[in-house]
């Protein structure tokens, strides 16, 4: 939570990516994805994080895979996760660098997953 209160995701982030693909060359990143789920956010007590802080830390995310790998950090998929829900699932999705969702709780009961994925399509957004 500390992360959170004092407001230093971002650079946690970029650390932990750093550390992930260390070693991970340019031309290996076509098998590279990318998921992101704040851990204040993961489980019952998880707190949604709000879409505006969403799309800041992907875009920002974006930029670090562009630091490490040129043009190329554009093709790495940035997926999302934490609490996702029928409520914020599609304004997620909206978000500038997010790829995809990755659902947890809310994908165990197939008419709830169903739902998510008919808001999504209703919103336009592509399903892959």
């Amino acid at each position: 939570m500390q992360e959170k209160t004092y407001d230093v995701s971002a650079e946690v982030l970029a650390r932990q990516l750093k550390i992930a693909l260390h070693g991970v060359k340019t031309e290996d990143l076509d098998h590279i994805w990318v998921a992101y789920e704040p851990y204040w956010a993961i489980g019952v007590e998880g707190i949604p994080a709000e879409p505006p802080v969403v799309d800041q830390l992907h875009i920002y995310l974006r930029s670090v895979l562009i630091d490490l790998y040129g043009e190329k950090g554009q093709t790495v998929p940035l997926l999302f996760g934490g609490s996702v829900n029928i409520n914020n699932a599609v304004p997620y999705a909206k978000c500038q660098d997010v790829d995809g969702l990755f659902i947890g709780r809310s994908a165990w009961q197939s008419d709830t997953f169903e739902a998510i994925m008919i808001a999504l399509e209703e919103a336009g957004i592509p399903q892959r």
